[in-house]
């Protein structure tokens, strides 16, 4: 135990697990010499040629010659397209390549915040692992990137805001905390996370209701989000076509379908009896992962019942966020005509928030176990459930690699040469360029604040 714990303090343990996940994204990618072109990936490919196009000819995409996606051409009011400063990288590699570079980046980000969360948390090796392969390698995030669902990276930023936003519910004043959490929400809207923003606004939005004490630190959060992200908001919602709130998707319609969710390693051919691909539902971890997030969750919840120490505010909006993942809730409230209330099609995705903050309160109540107990036996036992959580995971990867999506997808499909049209209105150009420019005067006001905040608190 000596050496392991001498392993970890120099950082030996944290790199391997970095270059461990590196590696398991690149198999994810290209076992199997994949053409990445098949369901949601030709959309994306769509998107890179036409930013390198726009790169490689200094021609801002303004639009398409003819409609591709949603019947869309405004190619600058779509909210959906990566524009984070990396896809200057375009002209040097290839689509497929720049996925996977991109999603490294996303990857090292998420990495970096857990390890920041464990040592905070002073987390036992054991319970790190847990939170380092439940995290990174659940079946949310396998499956939807599986399908094309290429924003999804933007999942790696979430820990970061409900990290921040739980330091800053311990400051009553304005803090580091609370711009970082804003700063993680902009990034979100420029790396076209649309959904992922919207989900996290909504729970905020929660917080806002049962939370006076902080309310104003929230609204904070949300202005600065959106402020960053307003180059990408103000083009959609006065040019992107709205969407019937009609025929949205259901969420976990019964508890077997959610225990399936998280147990049942099925791959992207399945589905013909559920409403929806098992991309939308799959959140899988294994029996032995499900086994120790139950047990984990019993700790905590004993500890916090004891010392009355359960964030009342925090369970209330994390339990709201689960409900609306039920069945049909979300679709009753989206009649309602709220904002982009109807681009949310799919609510079983709003389980993720919830679902990632369990994980994350069970991996801690786990090692604040295994400090009380201190057995050596009892830190074994738990090395090999990480054996067996490792393996399950590693099976999923097969099961859900791109590969291995393409032939239930369809195949691979022709990727369409859209080309660049500049003939569109004024208007239109004067709106798109003044929330640009806006967005990056908030960028700069939000960094010049933040470093008056670091100043003072050094003081």
């Amino acid at each position: 135990m000596k050496v392991i714990q001498k392993l970890v303090d120099r950082g030996l343990v944290s790199i391997t697990l970095f270059l461990i996940g590196a590696g398991y994204w690149y198999f994810f990618y290209f076992r199997g010499a994949s053409a990445i072109a098949h369901a949601d990936w030709v959309k994306e490919q769509v998107y890179l040629d036409t930013i390198r196009t726009s790169i490689e000819t200094l021609r801002i995409p303004w639009a398409w010659a003819s409609a591709f996606y949603h019947s869309v051409t405004l190619f600058m009011a779509n909210p959906e397209t990566v524009l984070t400063p990396d896809v200057f990288l375009l002209p040097f590699f290839s689509n497929n390549h720049f996925f996977y570079v991109h999603h490294l980046i996303f990857y090292g980000i998420g990495f970096w915040m857990v390890r920041r969360i464990a040592k905070e948390w002073q987390l036992t090796l054991p319970a790190y692992l847990l939170l380092y392969l439940l995290f990174n390698f659940n079946g949310y995030i396998s499956s939807h990137m599986s399908e094309g669902h290429y924003q999804f990276v933007g999942y790696y930023l979430i820990p970061g805001v409900l990290y921040f936003l739980y330091k800053s519910n311990l400051d009553s004043a304005i803090c580091r905390s609370d711009m970082i959490a804003g700063l993680l929400l902009g990034v979100l809207f420029a790396n076209g996370s649309f959904h992922l923003a919207i989900w996290l606004s909504i729970f905020i939005g929660f917080l806002f209701v049962f939370d006076k004490r902080v309310r104003f630190k929230l609204i904070l959060v949300l202005v600065v989000g959106y402020a960053l992200g307003a180059c990408r908001i103000v083009p959609a919602l006065l040019y992107f076509p709205s969407i019937s709130s009609k025929g949205l998707q259901s969420g976990y319609t019964d508890i077997s379908l959610l225990l399936d969710s998280l147990t049942q390693l099925r791959g992207p051919g399945f589905g013909a009896a559920t409403l929806l691909g098992w991309w939308e539902y799959s959140l899988y971890v294994g029996f032995t992962g499900l086994f120790l997030l139950i047990f984990g969750l019993g700790l905590f919840c004993r500890t916090a019942l004891k010392d009355k120490r359960c964030n009342q505010q925090w369970a209330i909006a994390l339990a709201l966020m689960f409900l609306l993942s039920l069945g049909n809730t979300w679709g009753i409230l989206a009649t309602l005509q709220l904002p982009f209330g109807s681009i949310e099609r799919t609510s079983s995705r709003f389980i993720v928030i919830p679902f990632l903050v369990c994980v994350m309160v069970a991996t801690c109540a786990i090692s604040n176990y295994l400090k009380r107990v201190d057995s050596r036996q009892l830190f074994i036992f738990f090395y090999i459930l990480l054996g067996f959580i490792a393996i399950d995971l590693f099976y999923q990867l097969l099961n859900w690699s791109v590969a291995a999506s393409e032939l239930p997808s369809g195949g691979t499909k022709p990727i369409p040469k859209i080309e660049i049209v500049e003939n569109v209105s004024l208007q239109y150009k004067y709106i798109v360029s003044l929330a640009w420019v806006f967005s990056g005067l908030a960028f700069v006001a939000s960094c010049l604040y933040l470093k008056s905040l670091s100043t003072k608190q050094k003081k």
